[in-house]
């Protein structure tokens, strides 16, 4: 790489999507021909992975799409890179990227995991904003064939970093913690009081 190429070059770092292990299928969006469910996954950080199923034969198009925790801080013209981690039931096609970035990105997924990413620019000015994973009109699908994703993030720069949570998911693990410790601490408080406190004598 030339010394312009290296000044030039962005490395994020930073989730921008929640629950992208995942943990749950929460705003895991879809439409009615498909269907999204959380599965066991080995593999995935969580040991889950979402797996999109179809509903009906001959589907040319749809899947799921996952927005990013806030696209109004997306710096316009920025590079972004999307990574993902996806395999599906027999080979197909999709369309794999984020809304804003002005260009296209098909991927072919096989019955193997493969880690899959894309780089490209951003325009805030972009009607959509998802990370989306829509099947092509192409492949041929039949009613139960299924794609699975786990380990998506979508970070500011021009290189794939390794998976991690956004630091929305961070806080909020740490808040769910803190509120089951004080959830303890008060229960052992209000049955200290209701017995009437310990006989230390």
């Amino acid at each position: 790489a030339s010394k312009t190429e290296l000044n030039n070059l962005q490395v994020g770092g930073k989730n921008l999507v929640s629950n992208s292990a995942p943990i749950s299928t929460e705003n895991w969006s879809y439409d009615d021909s498909w269907g999204v469910s959380l599965v066991d996954c080995a593999k995935a950080p969580n040991a889950k992975a979402i797996r999109v199923t179809a509903k009906k034969n001959g589907l040319t198009g749809g899947g799921t799409h996952k927005q990013p925790i806030d696209y109004t801080k997306f710096v316009n013209g920025a590079n972004y890179t999307i990574s993902a981690w996806i395999r599906a039931s027999k080979q197909m096609k999709i369309h794999f990227r984020q809304e804003t970035m002005d260009a296209y990105n098909y991927v072919t997924i096989t019955t193997e995991w493969k880690y899959y990413t894309f780089t490209h620019s951003i325009n805030t000015s972009a009607p959509y904003h998802s990370n989306v994973f829509y099947v092509t009109n192409d492949n041929n699908i039949v009613t139960g064939d299924w794609f699975e994703v786990h380990s998506l993030k979508l970070e500011k720069g021009d290189k794939a970093t390794d998976w991690t949570p956004a630091p929305e998911d961070v806080d909020n693990k740490i808040y769910d913690v803190e509120s089951k410790i004080q959830q303890t601490a008060d229960a052992w408080t209000a049955t200290f009081a209701s017995s009437g406190g310990y006989n230390l004598i």
